[in-house]
């Protein structure tokens, strides 16, 4: 484990040689059109930095220029075009090279293909996807408790348990993935919430 994060860290010094480079982020969703906007964001050097692009038949593209290292970034769909309102959004890294976006009806069910940390980020997220399903589902059935049942040790007892068992499976796949990609960017990441469940 420690060789793991040794590579993963190590990655640091490597991507701060790299050249800075030209990116494209274009794509499809849906068939919006004016006045319907989506917008690109980013926190860069300690602040939040925002771009947008008018949508026609449901067609957008950003470009622009990227540091050394991929840019962790959202991109945000508003049907009224009125500004940032983080309802139907997607996560992407903004690198050198091309990203395409598709969805046929909105960001939050798209597809992000292009680029290599883009390409690792999607497959890091499929691996979670049923994890985050059954969390979704755990969080629904604790809603629907009754009080009774909430000041129920052997509810309580439950839910703990349910807890750790994702949690535990959650930590299985970051470690999985930094294992099989030391040298992806998305790593990193997937360093940060594995060390943050073995904190607890």
């Amino acid at each position: 484990m420690k060789k793991m994060i040794f590579a993963i860290v190590a990655l640091l010094p490597v991507m701060a040689f790299a050249q800075d480079g030209k990116y494209t982020i274009q794509g499809t969703v849906g068939t919006y059109s004016a006045p319907a906007k989506i917008y690109l964001q980013a926190y860069v050097k300690g602040k939040t930095v925002t771009d947008s692009a008018v949508l026609k038949d449901g067609k957008f593209q950003f470009n622009g220029s990227i540091g050394n290292v991929p840019l962790n970034a959202y991109l945000v769909l508003n049907a009224k075009g009125t500004g940032v309102v983080y309802k139907d959004y997607k996560s992407l890294y903004i690198e050198k090279g091309t990203v395409t976006v598709i969805s046929k009806d909105s960001l939050i069910h798209a597809s992000v293909d292009g680029t290599k940390t883009n390409r690792e980020n999607a497959a890091y997220e499929a691996a979670l996807k049923p994890v985050y399903d059954e969390e979704n589902a755990l969080e629904a059935k604790q809603k629907t408790a009754t009080p009774e049942q909430k000041n129920s040790e052997a509810y309580e007892r439950e839910n703990h348990k349910a807890e750790k068992a994702l949690e535990a499976k959650e930590s299985a796949i970051n470690k999985k993935f930094m294992q099989d990609n030391p040298d992806s960017y998305v790593s990193m990441g997937a360093l940060e919430s594995y060390a943050y469940s073995a904190d607890y």
